[in-house]
């Protein structure tokens, strides 16, 4: 299990989609071995969605759009949702920074430092082809 889990990790980092979802068959026994059914359950619909219930299209989508890479670097992608929860971190790390002001003022200040270090991240490019 351990080497899965390293794997697992590895093609997270390498932003290899289709690596992953052969995991996942792995991961799907081992969920049903453990009793972790909910896992199990899900590891069965992502399966289920990519070979069988998507177009090839969306299934193409839901393999490879699941990274994110804000460093540059060829291994330093990450999940969306982890970077979700590091840019929510970082806000609330800014309103506890300036709690001594007051309540609405730390909130306001908090949420447009975000939205720089947000702006600060997105190369040119991606700006130029969201307008």
């Amino acid at each position: 299990m351990c080497m899965i889990a390293m794997d697992f990790t590895d093609a997270r980092k390498h932003a290899d989609g289709e690596r992953l979802i052969r995991l996942y068959k792995f991961l799907l026994l081992f969920f049903m071995g453990a009793g972790k059914t909910q896992y199990a359950d899900q590891s069965f619909r992502l399966l289920a969605q990519v070979h069988c219930l998507l177009s090839p299209r969306l299934a193409h989508e839901l393999t490879w759009c699941r990274f994110v890479n804000n460093k540059g670097l060829p291994d330093s992608n990450i999940e969306p949702d982890r970077e979700m929860e590091h840019n929510n971190r970082s806000t609330k790390d800014l309103i506890h920074m300036y709690c001594h002001q007051s309540p609405s003022q730390p909130v306001a200040q908090a949420t447009s430092f975000s939205a720089i270090y947000v702006i600060r991240n997105t190369s040119h490019e991606e700006i130029s082809r969201s307008t």
